[in-house]
């Protein structure tokens, strides 16, 4: 019996122990089955951001029964006595990127509005900072500066890393200690909410770096604007579909093949309607090759063939690039950054070159600008204008629906924020 009692004692003992508080925390929580991080956060009427934030090292994705995790800390006035003035809720499918953007905010503000914030496991519920006040003042300025002098002109990126298939531009921007800001400034058009593993990011600039790859630009960046495209042209139906924009007024881009439904000589005097009208002519490969799976001769010669048949029709050369399929690597990044390509994407697939029904396509453009405002950002959408369904009845429908919701059709280029047809060409 006596053996009993002090094995109980001893097992008390350690209990007390292992829940003994933690340094710099008033009170702890020991971590029972079952739990989470969000769960225990409720419990003790905190926001995850709030409990990671008290709880700066702990993993919520290995928490682990028996473990002592701090639920109140003692309250700390920041430099500059700010307290959160406005809170969001969170949705499904929001990411730290779309929350920051839809406020008006950067994102390293809004990290700063919620310190420890895990924005790999935002929960739907869960509130986070939009916006802070001041006790004492106005919100602190920004501490970041403009450069005081001219960069040299060897100056340029000096360390890439590769995109993994679970990074975010926050952990990219942790790992390499800078902002937000700045990884967003090394990579000009990079969209958080379209990381894709393969891609290479800047992550440090200085002397003798050399120009970043391009990155992937998959939706506009100016409010209100959405890019029609249309790939794999020109072909037969090409002429009434630039028949039809010519009526309405409209310009939008062409990424145009060598040879694919047609040859490209043979619709030459097609490609020369469509860029005397102004519309925004690009490059789409010679054949429509997959570039993923070509190797640095062959996609070259995918690109010069193709230079040269636009040089002998137009007199130019577009600078900017759709890779076919939406498919491309590290490797044929840095070759199209090389031949001073611009690389795009898209945000909205209509999949029409798989479907031929007009219905099924339709439902796909609604979905893909489902939950969108032309307050808050833009689009770009994938039709091919060498199906007769897309030329004829897909694209007047497409016009009038976007314009109804309250966009502005207009070409990639503009869309970006480039509205100098003559910076869409080179020599």
């Amino acid at each position: 019996m006596k053996y009993l009692v002090v094995l109980g004692v001893l097992a008390a003992l350690a209990t007390t122990s292992s829940a003994a508080p933690i340094s710099g925390c008033t009170t702890t929580h020991r971590v029972t089955t079952g739990e989470t991080c969000n769960s225990i956060a409720k419990t003790w009427s905190l926001s995850l951001a709030q409990f990671q934030s008290i709880n700066p090292s702990l993993d919520c994705k290995n928490l682990k029964k028996g473990t002592n995790v701090c639920t109140k800390a003692p309250s700390k006035s920041t430099s500059a006595g700010t307290t959160c003035s406005k809170k969001y809720t969170i949705v499904p499918n929001d990411t730290c990127y779309d929350i920051a953007k839809k406020e008006g905010i950067t994102l390293d503000t809004f990290m700063s509005y919620n310190p420890g914030l895990n924005c790999k496991l935002l929960q739907i519920g869960q509130q986070v900072c939009i916006a802070m006040k001041s006790a004492t003042g106005p919100p602190p300025k920004s501490t970041e500066t403009s450069p005081s002098s001219p960069k040299p002109s060897n100056y340029g990126c000096t360390k890439l890393v590769v995109v993994k298939s679970d990074d975010t531009c926050y952990l990219i921007s942790q790992a390499a200690k800078i902002t937000l800001n700045a990884l967003s400034k090394m990579n000009p058009g990079l969209d958080c909410r379209f990381l894709q593993p393969g891609m290479q990011v800047c992550v440090a600039e200085g002397p003798g770096g050399k120009p970043a790859p391009p990155v992937p630009i998959y939706t506009c960046t100016q409010k209100g604007q959405f890019a029609i495209t249309f790939d794999d042209g020109p072909y037969k139906y090409t002429d009434g579909l630039l028949d039809y924009l010519e009526q309405q007024k409209l310009k939008v881009t062409f990424f145009i093949n060598g040879q694919n439904y047609g040859n490209i000589y043979d619709y030459a005097k097609t490609l020369q309607k469509a860029y005397k009208a102004g519309h925004q002519i690009a490059h789409h490969t010679w054949s429509h090759a997959n570039i993923s799976t070509l190797n640095e001769k062959q996609l070259r010669a995918e690109i010069s063939q193709l230079e040269v048949a636009f040089r002998k029709i137009l007199g130019v050369i577009p600078i900017y690039f759709r890779p076919p399929y939406g498919e491309y690597t590290s490797d044929s990044l840095r070759i199209l950054g090389e031949l001073g390509y611009k690389v795009i994407v898209w945000d909205v697939d209509t999949n029409d070159w798989l479907l031929d029904n007009l219905a099924k396509e339709q439902a796909n453009y609604k979905a893909g600008v489902a939950g969108s405002s032309p307050k808050t950002g833009g689009h770009i959408s994938l039709q091919h204008d060498p199906h007769q369904i897309t030329a004829e009845k897909l694209a007047p429908w497409a016009v009038n629906y976007v314009k109804g919701l309250g966009y502005s059709v207009t070409t990639v280029a503009e869309c970006l924020g480039d509205t100098n047809p003559s910076n869409w060409y080179r020599p």
